[in-house]
């Protein structure tokens, strides 16, 4: 009898998450249809262009990535010395900022002109789309589909060795 209900236990077990699978795949297929039929009725010369717009366009931002968390990286790794160098540091510092303007720059123009091969109610869920990644208020994520941080990789573990110095007490 105990091995009836452990049976029956599991069985239900495996149902439900059998309908919790089936049903996130029916989500995620409905989603990719409704992309793809958005795909299909752009007319010939519009898809071509477009797909050599995007290959331009990717290896920019992959070089600019790396750029960008290397320098970061190496910023991090600066962080670690005792005392590093402050002309090192700002030059990093720099080369961060120029990168991520560069990298929103190309995105800005990217945009706008894969926007103009929209037709207009498609235009404004881009639009919309953009709002929530470029005006996402401090402490919120944008909707959507998550961004990479970084050229596919996670951040590094935290350094064992690092903690911060005590304050040296002047009393003593």
């Amino acid at each position: 009898m105990k091995n009836r209900w452990i049976v029956a236990a599991l069985a239900v077990s495996l149902a439900l998450n059998l309908a919790g699978l089936a049903a996130f795949g029916l989500v995620r297929l409905r989603q990719y249809r409704h992309q793809q039929a958005f795909y299909r009725q752009l007319r010939a010369g519009a898809k071509g262009r477009l797909a050599a717009l995007f290959e331009e366009m990717e290896p920019k931002m992959d070089s600019l990535r790396v750029v960008y968390w290397d320098a970061r990286r190496n910023l991090g790794t600066l962080g670690l010395e005792k005392n590093p160098d402050p002309a090192k540091v700002e030059s990093l510092l720099n080369i961060i900022a120029a990168t991520h303007r560069e990298m929103n720059r190309e995105i800005y123009q990217g945009t706008r002109t894969v926007g103009s091969f929209y037709p207009p109610e498609r235009r404004e869920k881009l639009r919309r789309r953009m709002l929530d990644v470029w005006e996402c208020p401090p402490g919120h994520k944008p909707r959507g589909r998550r961004f990479r941080h970084g050229p596919g990789h996670r951040p590094p573990p935290p350094h064992e060795e690092f903690a911060p110095e005590p304050p040296e007490d002047e009393g003593r």
